[in-house]
């Protein structure tokens, strides 16, 4: 079974505005204060804690959300690469 984000493939992804942050859920680019940037899945979002999981190893991880500089929502893919 082909992965859900293929190496090579592109996507839209579309800012959040930081009073939707609240609400966010599914796959989202979060970049830290640190400047660090992380792809994954929110799966959870109470009382300004998220609750982050990756889609290939099912790893979670919990970030608070004044820990966040931006947030961006990753959409439908533009491009797809051709499978082997």
């Amino acid at each position: 079974m082909a992965p859900r984000y293929p190496e090579r493939a592109r996507f839209v992804m579309r800012p959040v505005a930081t009073e939707n942050w609240p609400h966010a859920q599914g796959v989202h680019t979060i970049v830290l204060q640190t400047q660090l940037l992380i792809i994954k899945r929110i799966v959870s979002n109470l009382n300004g804690v998220l609750r982050l999981r990756s889609d290939a190893n099912g790893e979670e991880t919990e970030i608070m959300m004044n820990d966040i500089m931006c947030l961006w929502k990753v959409g439908e893919g533009v491009y797809y690469p051709a499978e082997d």
